[in-house]
This record gives C-alpha cells, structure tokens and sequence, in this order.
C-alpha cells in the first residue's frame, strides 16, 4: 500500500517541532559503531529497506536520532497506538551513538555477516541497540524490512509505503531474506560498495524476532551459506512448521513454558510451541532451547528499554515485562555472539540465572 507524503501533512504540521531526547545505551563492544541506510529495489515498485550497523573505523563525535529525517514524526501515529503518547515521543526522539556512514574498521581483515529480520509490524531500527551492540563486538549486522510488513516507510520518489501483509504471507517475508542475502553477496564484489572484500559471506548468521526468527529459521533451510540461526521468541506458523535446517539452531522463548515448570496443568499453547520446535530442530546439528524467566514478547525491542511508567498498563500487559531493559539486552547481546562465534553458551547462561535451559536436543 503507497500514500502520497502530501496525505500526512495535517498529522505531521500537529506535532511538537522539539522533542525531549532519549539516548539509548552506549554499545559496550571494543569497536564504534557506524550506520548506513540502503534501498534495495525488487521489482518496479517494491523496495526491501535495509539499515547496515558495522564496525566503524571513526569513533562517533556525538549520538545520533535513531529514525532518519522525515522518519520519526511519520511514525508518531503508529507509535502511539503501540506504545501510548509518552513512550512514542519518546521513541520519536531516540538517539544512539553511531557515526553515519562512517568508513568501515580496518581491522580485522574479515567481518562476520549477521542478518536481522524483525517482528511483525516492527522495523530492524527498533532494534538498534540490539544491532549496534553487536556491530560493536565486530559483526556486520543487515536489518532488513521486508517489503509490505511495517510502516510507514518513506520511498525514494516522495511515496510511502504502508503495511499490507501479515502472518499468512510468510514465504513473501522469506524471499524477500534472499534477495537481501543475494544483495549483500554483490557488496563483497562491486567497486563502489563500502565492504568490498571484508564481509564473510560463506558462515553468514541469521536471526530475527517473532515472525522473523520463524523466517530466519526457514531461510536458513537448505542453504549451506547459512551457518547458523537463532529465533528469538518467534512460533511456527504454516509451512515454516515444515523447515528442518541442518544448521545450530537457537530459540529463546519469553517466560518459562507452563507445563515444563512442573506447574501443574500445562498451556496448550506451549505444549504447541515445544511440538513445533521438537519438529524444527529435529535434524539441526544442534539444537539449544532456553526461556527467559519473567520476560514478555516485545522486550527485545528497543522499546523495552523505556522506563516502564512510560507504556500505559493496557499497552503493557501480555506484551512488556517489568524487567530492567538494559539487562535483557546484555544478556542477548551475549548469548547472540557466543551462538554465532560457536562458543559454548553454558557460561552465558551461568552468569544469567533468569536464562532456563528447556528440554530438548543439543
């Protein structure tokens, strides 16, 4: 769905000109961060949109708004519903510290390749500190926004893009990773491209929240550039029920299964969830399986990071936990690194008491 920019006018000339700013946390890794915007074009009027955190060979002078110019106030609307008035301005006004299309690091020679696909209706820049905190630690990280999956999305040309698919369009979220992977694959070789010749394209690491971590999982599927895929708090749905990847495989699941607590009387729905796993992951290499005790679905946004007063109860419930953010992030900033470099997450999971191995296959 395209809407011309002039049908934004009215909401947009109604908003405050100043927002207060909120920074979020300064990645901790060894390397600043930098940050590109790209626009991939597939087909004569869909665009896949692509934000590129990497190592930066610049430290950043200042942060920057997390939501490109022209962004934020597009976005206010979409915001509000989701997240109430306070924590939209809020997120309105985010900044980060990152350079813009600042040179790549130097060092070293060759960069891991990570690709990020959100949550539904989400975009990859609302998991900018997940993102830049492990660019900082050395990986390239690719969010890419399939076409069709969020919005609004400013176009080059002066459109929009809205939100006209859902959870039934799966396999168009799917092939729109692999034309995101075939892109960047032409970045290692065009003269022009910023990381020519730095990216490791042949043990490439995929992951994604909700609807693309399942994505993840099954683009990972029968594609050996794929070294591994984590899933974070993402069901099966349909035919991605049906993928059975070779590769390590990792899902971290919000709260702790009813049912496998020893609670007495298990959810149905978990009962589901472990089902579909079991099916997924039944000819992976390895397979880890871990909840995080007394989180909820959307903490691994950046939203999650807010103070809590600010997401009305009604918006948080079911959907945000009480835990402090900058903890959630750490620990799956550190559990994602040690998965992709292929070292054992058990310490992790020690210095993590919240983090409960569940059943299954290793």
């Amino acid at each position: 769905m395209m809407i011309q920019m002039a049908a934004l006018t009215a909401i947009l000339l109604s908003l405050p000109a100043t927002l207060p700013a909120w920074e979020l946390p300064r990645p901790a890794g060894a390397h600043p961060v930098g940050r590109r915007l790209v626009y991939w074009q597939r087909g004569a009027d869909q665009w896949v949109v692509t934000w590129v955190w990497y190592p930066s060979a610049v430290a950043p002078r200042t942060s920057e708004p997390v939501l490109p110019e022209g962004w934020s106030r597009l976005r206010q609307p979409t915001l509000q519903r989701r997240l109430g008035p306070e924590a939209a301005v809020a997120f309105m006004a985010a900044r980060q510290w990152f350079r813009p299309d600042a040179p790549i690091a130097a060092k070293p020679d060759m960069l891991p390749v990570l690709v990020l696909s959100p949550g539904l209706s989400w975009l990859p820049v609302d998991y900018s500190a997940l993102a830049a905190e492990l660019a900082s630690r050395g990986y390239v990280v690719f969010g890419v926004a399939p076409a069709g999956f969020a919005g609004p999305i400013p176009l080059p040309g002066g459109e929009v893009a809205g939100q006209s698919r859902g959870p039934g369009d799966q396999a168009s979220w799917e092939a729109d990773l692999r034309f995101a992977l075939a892109r960047i694959a032409e970045l290692q070789t065009a003269e022009d491209s910023p990381f020519r010749g730095r990216l490791t394209l042949d043990r490439i690491g995929l992951f994604g929240h909700s609807m693309g971590g399942a994505a993840s999982m099954a683009v990972a599927a029968g594609n050996p550039q794929i070294a591994a895929a984590a899933n974070l708090d993402g069901d099966f749905m349909g035919p991605a029920r049906d993928v059975r990847p070779l590769q390590p495989l990792l899902l971290l699941s919000h709260r702790e299964p009813a049912g496998l607590a020893g609670s007495g009387g298990a959810d149905p729905s978990e009962g589901r969830r472990s089902r579909d796993w079991d099916a997924v992951s039944s000819q992976s290499q390895s397979a880890q399986r871990f909840a995080l005790i007394d989180s909820s679905h959307l903490d691994f946004l950046d939203a999650g990071l807010l103070p809590p007063a600010l997401i009305p109860r009604r918006l948080r419930e079911n959907r945000f936990s009480d835990r402090p953010g900058t903890r959630t992030l750490a620990l799956t900033a550190q559990l994602l690194d040690d998965f992709f470099a292929g070292r054992p997450v058990a310490e992790t999971a020690a210095r993590f008491p919240e983090l409960k191995p569940l059943p299954g296959r290793r």
